[in-house]
Parts: C-alpha cells; sequence; structure tokens
C-alpha cells in the first residue's frame, strides 16, 4: 500500500486557567486506499515530540481549526463531546516524503465565532459572477436572466450577523451566498423554480403568520422564525438533537428539541464537529475568492453530467403518516425505484431487466410492467409506507428519521419485485467523506445513474441526478469546486445545486 501523506493533529484544550494537560499520542496517515488514524494530543505546549521536527507552541491569544477532518469519524467525536465545554487549539503536521514538521502558526477560528465578513454588495457580485459563470449549458433557463435588486438576509445560530443572503432570480432560479468562509461560497442554487424564502412565505402567509428572520440550519433545511421566536414555515427537516448513547452504532441517538430557542443555543455546541469538517472543507474554495491572484489562469468552464432528464424525475413528497410525516428516507428510495422502473420501461442498456420494481397497485404481486407515476397517487404512498416500515423510520419533531444503518434494509422492497441489489455506504456520525462523495460521482457520471445522498446534520436524504464540476489550478496545487443537483423529495420544490459534500451514499446494482 503506497503512502502519500502524513499528518497529524495537536490538540490541547484550553481553560481560564490556562492549557489543560492532554496526554495521548498518536499519528495520522493517509495511504493511497483508506486514511488511518491514531488521534495525537502533546502532554502540553511547547512540548517535543519525537521523531517530529519543531514544537507545540499553542498560543493562547490564537485558536487554529482542524484542516483535514476526514477520517476522524467516531474516535474523535467522542473526545469533542466530553471536552465541549472548552476551547481547541489545533497545530497541524504536514510530512512529504520521510520528513515530518509542526506548522508554527494558526488560524483563528473559535467555538462560535463564526462572523459575517462580506456585506450584501459584496455578496451581489459573487452572485453576478456565478451568473456568469455557470453559462448557457448549464442553466440554459437562464439565457436572459438578472439577479433581482432585494437581497434577502439568512441566518444561521453559531455565526455572528448575516450568514447567507439569498438572490432571486429572473425570470426564475435563486442563488445562495455565504458572507463568510463557515460555508461554501455558494452552497445553494438552481436555476428553476421559486426562491427558499418565496415557498417559506407562502407557507406561512398560508397559516396567517409572517416572518420575521429566516434561518439555514443546515444543507437544505430553512426555517421561517416569526418576532416571538417561532417556526411558522420549514423548508426540509430540523436537524436532530445528538444525544450521547453507547448502545446506537454512532454512539449517538437522536432526540427531539423542546423547542426551537434549545435548539439555536445549543447549536454550535452539538454539531461543532460538523461544522468544522464543513468549514474544512470549504476552505480551498475561499482560499482562491479571497486571493484569486494565487489561480492566475482562473476557473475552467463548467464540466456536467446527468443521469437522465430533469423531467424524467418524480414529483414524489413526504406526507401525513402515523403522527409524523413519511420521512426523507423512504421518499428517496421510492423516487430512485421509481426512476428504475420507468428507465426499465424504456429499454435501458443498464435497467432493462428491473421491470417490476414497481408494480400496479403497489404490491409485490401485481403486473410489473406498470410504469411508476411521476406524481404521487395512493399505491406510491402505500409503497411509500413500505420502505418506511422496513428502514425503521421513526417520529422526530413530527419529521420521518432514519438512521443511515437502517437505509439498506430498502432491500427488503425490492426482492419481491426484482432483483436488482441495495448498496449503503456511510458515516454513522455525519461526517462528510470524498470517498462517499466519489461514489456519488461514479454513479452519475460513468453509469448514469442517481444515488440517494445524505445532507446537513444527519437530517436529509435527497437524490442527487446531476454532477457539475470545474478547476483552478495554483500554486498549491489544483482546487475544484463540485456540485450535486439533488430532487430533495419536496414534491419538485426546493431543487437545485448543492456542494458535493455527502455522509451516505445509496446506490442500486441492476440485475
Amino acid at each position: 500500500m503506497k503512502t502519500t501523506t502524513t499528518r497529524l493533529i495537536s490538540l490541547v484544550a484550553a481553560t481560564a486557567l490556562g492549557p489543560l494537560a492532554v496526554s495521548h499520542v498518536a499519528h495520522a496517515q493517509t495511504t493511497q486506499d483508506k486514511k488511518l488514524l491514531l488521534f495525537s494530543l502533546a502532554e502540553a505546549p511547547g512540548m517535543a515530540i519525537p521523531g517530529i521536527a519543531g514544537q507545540l507552541g499553542l498560543d493562547p491569544a490564537s485558536l487554529g481549526h482542524v484542516v483535514d477532518f476526514e477520517g476522524f469519524g467516531p474516535t474523535l467525536m467522542p473526545l469533542l463531546a466530553s471536552l465541549q465545554q472548552q476551547r481547541f487549539y489545533y497545530q497541524t503536521l504536514e510530512a512529504r516524503g520521510s520528513t515530518l514538521g509542526l506548522s508554527s502558526r494558526f488560524e483563528a477560528s473559535p467555538r462560535g465565532s463564526a462572523r459575517q465578513v462580506d456585506d450584501a454588495a459584496t455578496c451581489r457580485a459573487r452572485a453576478e459572477k456565478h451568473l456568469a459563470d455557470v453559462g448557457i449549458a448549464l442553466a440554459p433557463e437562464w439565457k436572459q436572466a438578472r439577479i433581482e435588486a432585494k437581497a434577502r438576509p439568512f441566518y444561521r445560530p453559531d455565526v455572528a450577523g448575516v450568514a447567507y443572503y439569498e438572490f432571486r432570480v429572473a425570470p426564475q432560479g435563486f442563488i445562495v451566498v455565504a458572507t463568510g468562509e463557515h460555508d461554501h461560497p455558494i452552497p445553494h442554487w438552481n436555476q428553476l423554480g421559486s426562491s427558499i424564502s418565496a415557498d417559506l412565505e407562502q407557507e406561512a402567509t398560508s397559516r396567517g403568520a409572517r416572518i420575521d428572520r429566516v434561518i439555514k440550519l443546515d444543507t437544505l433545511a430553512y426555517v421561517g422564525i416569526d418576532a416571538k421566536n417561532r417556526i411558522v414555515a420549514q423548508v426540509g427537516s430540523l436537524p436532530p438533537k445528538l444525544v450521547p448513547d453507547v448502545t446506537t452504532e454512532s454512539g449517538y441517538r437522536h432526540d427531539a428539541w423542546a423547542s426551537f430557542a434549545e435548539l439555536e443555543a445549543q447549536y454550535a455546541i452539538t454539531y461543532r464537529p460538523l461544522l468544522e469538517n464543513l468549514r474544512a472543507s470549504a476552505e480551498p474554495e475561499w482560499r482562491i475568492e479571497r486571493q484569486p491572484t494565487y489561480g492566475p489562469a482562473g476557473w475552467s468552464s463548467y464540466s456536467y453530467y446527468y443521469a437522465g432528464q430533469h423531467a424524467e424525475q418524480t414529483r414524489y413528497n413526504q406526507y401525513a403518516y402515523s403522527g409524523c410525516v413519511t420521512g426523507c428516507g423512504a421518499t428517496a428510495w421510492m423516487m430512485f425505484f421509481a426512476w428504475i422502473d420507468l428507465k426499465a420501461s424504456q429499454n435501458d442498456a443498464r435497467w432493462r431487466r428491473n421491470n417490476g420494481i414497481y408494480r400496479a397497485y403497489g404490491l409485490t404481486g401485481s403486473d410489473p410492467y406498470v410504469v411508476a407515476p411521476r406524481y404521487m397517487d395512493y399505491p406510491v404512498m402505500y409503497s411509500i409506507q413500505e420502505i418506511r416500515r422496513q428502514i425503521g423510520t421513526f417520529c422526530l419533531s413530527g419529521n420521518g428519521a432514519t438512521y443511515p444503518w437502517n437505509m439498506r434494509n430498502a432491500q427488503q422492497y425490492v426482492t419481491p419485485r426484482t432483483r436488482a441489489t441495495v448498496v449503503t455506504d456511510y458515516s454513522s456520525v455525519g461526517i462528510r467523506y470524498d470517498s462517499l462523495r466519489d461514489q456519488a460521482i461514479r454513479e452519475i457520471v460513468t453509469n448514469r445513474t442517481p444515488a440517494v445522498i445524505g445532507t446537513g446534520w444527519l437530517s436529509h436524504y435527497p437524490l442527487a441526478y446531476g454532477y457539475a464540476v470545474r478547476y483552478q489550478d495554483s500554486w498549491w496545487g489544483r482546487s475544484y469546486q463540485r456540485k450535486f443537483y439533488v430532487n430533495q423529495g419536496w414534491g419538485g420544490s426546493g431543487n437545485g445545486w448543492i456542494d458535493a459534500d455527502t455522509w451516505f451514499c445509496g446506490r442500486m446494482l441492476p440485475y
């Protein structure tokens, strides 16, 4: 197995009394096939580590963030949970070949310190540039498009100031722009349909309510809050409360928040490892965004791929069932199975032997040549209920939640109907892995087949069926911007391009 790079992260937690000595020594090693992690903490600042050039020089006046979160997984999560009231200082060791050296500087990133950096005008310029960059080929609906005058501020509980601006695009679509390094520069956009804020406003109006603030809780979860700090409109599922529980695969169980105020107050502590994971993922794009002279050639044009066409995607939605809603996991699988059923009916070379993955009336023994409808009807609803039971979906704050390790049980729906195979890979703690992203990319690009992915803080399963990528070369190497186009399972609304980060990949292998 060829070793390509070695990394070591040194961590000391500091309290008001000064640095807290933590004893634990280890290394993090990246190989060609997988990343091996043995986490390392030094006894105290200034301590020499045998075999490593340099010393720990943790400066209480500065803070650093984890540069490379991939591979930490559940090993790091309990550690951070046990120290969640502390502040953290990090140093990074990198090696190329046989030389291993300790970094000497930090980048400020204290817990809860994420803040607005860019104003509305700067974000508008970024949105205008994005509109020009995507081109007619990737977004033909924007051939004569323009960004509307008003920007809608979005907030996030851990970010001081405005966290995002949403720009509506005429004649249709929207662009969400981050105001700082807490997320990717443009984390969500769509050339089709209405904006997120318009969908929220429509829901709030239907309830006789008025939105005071819009809050973006994770990749695809947005809420409208009234003046009394109550949720009056919602797009996507609320991220779950993560409670330590050694009996579960992840070491955490999903629980309901007592109120939105509780979610808001505990947001930074509960999701800190995931927030840092997101920040680290976005860092290469921000280096180019902040210092564009490092990439004199500029961004390449986008290459893009689709598994089928937009018109082939179903418009299924979650609906009320057993005291909550059916859940995004069962909806995502049903949308995937309906897509396969359509391809089989079209005699698609890859899927033509899989007729019957959807059957008349949703029943196992009925006509296998009935094609799954594009819009949800009672047989589709019946099928979603069947999948929901098989994957163990449970009610959580009115939403239908499914643990990632149970998603594989959708095979129980498939087996009586066809010989296709369900394959799932995931991070049980919600860490976004390049390997999972690359699996989904291969499905879309190579196999021209969608993939179920996981977004946000263990909160949503959409169906990814589009992929776009561009790159820029600079002195530190090649940087990429990667996007997935997703069907949210919200009846056709809220779809769009999101950053190609995922903690889950659900695939289908044809018979």
